[in-house]
């Protein structure tokens, strides 16, 4: 497989990095359907932005389903995850994009789809979110992929939230604005908090 990776040069020497996947025009612009994770690609680990689009189905009583940059499979898989917890899109058209032209294939975005996919379907803008965790099928979050180098690059960045499973504890609780969840039921209602009451949501997640 390929193997990518991003160098900089410092004072010292070359150094690895991982940049930022905003631009600056995107950082100013508070968008719903966006939410960064990050993916591994060989050996390195990518900063990616997740997007998504859903809309009301016009003609047909079933959703049409378009994605780019993972398996189909596995956001069919997430979409009825999301059923379980509540949220039907089987009447919207939903569209998923992978930035970056990147393809991601391990599941600690898990999460971040199913946050981009919300944030699109209840018109709800997360800012700068980081989101990373594995989906089950049976709708629980787990840690697996949560290690201490992945929480090293998460906080190198700045953002408004970091969403991680509620037992990856080499992330869960290092900032204020870090926020843990032990089911998919639990990021429905923090999306649709977020739309009622947003600065009451790092409390309604600690509950």
């Amino acid at each position: 497989k390929l193997d990518m990776g991003f160098f900089v040069m410092k004072g010292d020497g070359l150094h690895e990095d991982i940049p930022d996947c905003l631009s600056e025009e995107d950082q100013e612009e508070d968008l719903s359907g966006r939410v960064v994770t990050l993916t591994r690609q060989g050996n390195r680990l990518m900063l990616i932005e997740v997007q998504a689009i859903a809309t009301h189905a016009d003609f047909e009583s079933t959703g049409s389903r378009n994605v780019v940059g993972m398996p189909p499979g596995r956001l069919s898989l997430l979409l009825k995850i999301l059923a379980s917890a509540g949220v039907s899109m089987a009447e919207y058209d939903v569209m998923l994009e992978i930035g970056n032209g990147l393809t991601v294939e391990d599941k600690i975005s898990d999460v971040a789809v199913l946050l981009a996919l919300l944030s699109a379907r209840f018109d709800v803008p997360l800012g700068r979110c980081m989101a990373v965790g594995q989906v089950k099928i049976v709708g629980s979050v787990i840690s697996a992929g949560c290690t201490q180098e992945v929480a090293e690059q998460i906080y190198r960045h700045d953002w408004d939230w970091v969403v991680c499973p509620a037992k990856a504890q080499a992330i869960e609780g290092k900032r204020e604005y870090t926020v843990s969840f032990k089911r998919v039921s639990d990021v429905v209602k923090w999306c649709r908090d977020m739309a009622r009451e947003p600065t009451e949501i790092n409390e309604l997640a600690k509950k």
